[in-house]
């Protein structure tokens, strides 16, 4: 069996895919990147390797400019090309 290697725009379609099913289920927003503990903890193994991977965010003078980091040049973070709010980033939205 050949082992396959995901690309960032593979993960980022398994992660809509992810939100979609939990979104009722967790009773949060589609927008919120999950905990990578969530995704293992939830059986989705081969995410959350991926999102591990490029889980990477943008530091310096890259990061000055988020929407350049959206695009789908290898450079940006996952949840900020999937336009996903990150994490440690809910408690600004929740009340």
């Amino acid at each position: 069996r050949k082992k396959e290697c995901w690309s960032k725009e593979k993960a980022i379609r398994d992660l809509y895919g992810y939100l979609d099913n939990y979104k009722n289920y967790k009773s949060r927003p589609s927008v919120w990147m999950p905990q990578l503990s969530e995704l293992k903890h939830e059986g989705y193994s081969k995410l959350f390797n991926a999102c591990s991977r490029f889980k990477k965010l943008p530091h310096g003078a890259m990061f000055e400019d988020l929407h350049s980091q959206r695009s789908l040049d290898g450079n940006g973070s996952i949840e900020y090309m999937a336009g996903l709010v990150p994490y440690k980033e809910w408690r600004f939205f929740e009340s």
